[in-house]
């Protein structure tokens, strides 16, 4: 099942979509097609009510599908984020080819990542993705496949994860790369407050597909490309904590509420891999999915079950192409000083304002020959939109 949210005349509504992929709204057609108890609507006028109510919420939206004549589908209906998440609790460097783009920088350990999103970071299709050059001069993407909680819990064993999971969408952790690192004493580390977190720095969904419909979360293959060009290629079986792990590990801390959010972190092919953020040059479209399958998605998008799609887009701003950054090995570490794995620290900033990869025990250094030129201010804008098929 695929649930939404949508915009309306009376608020935030919740839809369902057909096998058309027309958005029904699931309140309306149950009114029209028999009428709702005061419990029903209830749980209809509040997205995590229905998420806590379970197979009941399930019920009312198959009645509505069921509704024949009396379905309402909702024409050109303005989808928002599925869901205003209670707390967006979020790992990073769950992949093993990510954490080789960050030049081993994240700490590493027995335990999973663990860092919070504010749920105020979130938005919906059409919502524009701040892009302020006071903020940050490096806009990257990061695909990572979100967790929605249905079930309340703490300790949560592993083995028992899969009947606390209400759904799963897709999440786009925007990333400022030239806050992320952050250096006292010469010592490089991961800034994950701030980078992190800023308003529209969460583009979700805008569909949750239930858990019932996605067999098996780590036979999920993710892809990214940017203005068409494929960046991330992946497949959740790669990753190093697996979802039910990421739970149970997630709710000895806290305990968990329907409506929660757990991130999973992204695989290779973020900015950090020399192919230049998102935001490195203006007129970016983003483009995130994730398709059934335990290989890398293939280039072109699979036909069928399109299950969710955002897009965002930001404001003008001036950009720069990347300026492309050939790799040495660093011997004196110069004036900049030896970063916290022999990384100069004026190398790290200069491989961040590119957009390059900056292996350990390595520094990037200019090629020969002029930069890139810098592209105009008033350029068109930035967007991200994210996809299950």
């Amino acid at each position: 099942m695929k649930l939404v949210r949508f915009d309306s005349a009376q608020g935030a509504r919740i839809g369902v979509l057909d096998g058309d992929g027309g958005v029904v709204d699931i309140a309306a057609s149950c009114e029209a097609s028999g009428g709702l108890s005061e419990a029903e609507r209830a749980v209809l006028g509040d997205v995590n009510a229905f998420i806590a109510s379970a197979q009941a919420g399930q019920a009312l939206a198959r009645r509505a599908l069921a509704a024949g004549g009396s379905r309402v589908v909702v024409p050109s209906a303005r989808l928002l984020a599925p869901l205003v998440p209670g707390i967006i609790l979020a790992t990073g460097g769950n992949y093993a080819d990510h954490l080789d783009e960050i030049a081993d920088l994240a700490l590493s350990g027995k335990d999973p990542a663990f860092f919070f999103k504010t749920p105020r970071a979130v938005i919906g299709p059409d919502a524009g993705i701040e892009l302020d050059a006071r903020l940050t001069r490096k806009l990257d993407y990061e695909i990572e496949l979100a967790v929605v909680i249905g079930k309340p819990g703490r300790w949560i064993r592993e083995e028992d994860a899969a009947a606390h999971i209400y759904g799963y969408t897709i999440l786009n952790d925007v990333t400022l790369r030239d806050r992320q690192i952050t250096f006292q004493n010469g010592l490089a580390a991961i800034e994950l407050g701030g980078s992190k977190n800023f308003a529209t720095s969460c583009p979700l969904g805008p569909v949750v597909v239930t858990a019932d419909d996605i067999a098996d979360p780590q036979r999920l293959a993710l892809r990214t490309t940017v203005n068409g060009e494929l960046r991330q290629n992946n497949s959740t079986a790669l990753m190093i904590s697996s979802v039910y792990r990421l739970v149970s590990f997630f709710s000895q801390f806290l305990p968990l509420q329907p409506g929660d959010v757990i991130t999973t972190g992204t695989p290779g092919g973020t900015g950090w891999a020399g192919a230049g953020p998102a935001g490195a040059a203006c007129g970016r479209c983003c483009n995130c999915r994730a398709n059934r399958g335990s290989g890398p998605a293939r280039a072109s998008a699979r036909a069928g079950r399109r299950f969710s799609a955002v897009s965002a887009r930001g404001a003008d701003r001036a950009g720069s192409d990347k300026i492309p950054l050939r790799i040495v090995k660093a011997a004196d570490p110069g004036p900049g000083g030896p970063g916290r794995h022999g990384i100069r620290e004026d190398a790290i900033l200069q491989a961040i304002e590119a957009g390059a990869r900056v292996p350990g025990r390595m520094r990037a250094v200019p090629p020969a020959g002029p930069p890139a030129p810098r592209r105009p201010r008033g350029c068109p804008r930035i967007s991200a939109t994210s996809v299950i098929e």
